[in-house]
């Protein structure tokens, strides 16, 4: 993905429609979420994708990791409400200072089997490689 502010109004605004959609919430300022890497393992057959939690909620990550393996743009895909409470993923998948715990929690979304830690680390297993 490319910055923010690279974009012309109209490409800034459907990429915020469509994550408020996704997710619930929307800054495009905060939320834009340009993931670190991602990298198929072939010994595992999933994407694993590392994201910053300072440019993103867990939730808006899911997303992009999603759409960028599946080759989708978010506009064409199914809300990520549908299948899990955003606010609540974010809540259990964010780091705590107080415990230091990792959390990870796992679900479908999009036909893909998805596994987010609170490690800021997503797995994405696509339908083909299940």
């Amino acid at each position: 993905m490319t910055d923010t502010d690279s974009q012309s109004p109209d490409s800034r605004k459907a990429l915020e429609v469509s994550l408020l959609e996704q997710s619930g919430t929307f800054d495009v300022e905060e939320d834009y979420c340009e993931l670190e890497s991602v990298e198929y393992d072939a010994d595992e057959g999933v994407y694993r994708a590392i994201y910053r939690f300072n440019d993103a909620s867990p939730s808006i990550a899911v997303v992009n990791a999603v759409a960028a393996v599946s080759n989708m743009d978010p506009l064409n895909m199914e809300p990520l409400y549908s299948t899990v409470d955003p606010d609540a993923l974010d809540s259990v998948t964010t780091p705590s200072e107080t415990t230091g715990d990792d959390f990870r929690v796992v679900f479908e979304f999009h036909d893909c089997e998805v596994a987010v830690s609170s490690t800021g680390s997503l797995k994405v297993q696509i339908p083909e490689s299940k």
